[in-house]
């Protein structure tokens, strides 16, 4: 049982990874086209776009470490089956 649990948590935390991966090579990548998109939909100032973003990664792998990886962690490697 703790195994299939663990397991969910593993691959849950390797998505979240991937995903803030992308999320942070297309802010590298495409600075200009986000923040000409993100200033036009919510009326931000331009200078506090990518510190934003970076807050909201910050608070995304924060998130992740604490819901998923700390857990995974626990349950195979404290809690073995």
């Amino acid at each position: 049982m703790n195994d299939n649990i663990a397991s969910i948590f593993g691959y849950c935390g390797l998505i979240n990874i991937g995903f803030m991966m992308f999320w942070f090579i297309a802010v590298l990548i495409a600075r200009k086209t986000i923040i000409k998109m993100h200033s036009t939909l919510f009326a931000i100032d331009e200078t506090q776009i990518i510190p934003i973003h970076y807050q909201l990664m910050g608070m995304f792998k924060l998130i992740n470490v604490l819901f998923f990886i700390t857990p995974w962690i626990v349950l195979t490697y404290i809690i073995p089956a």
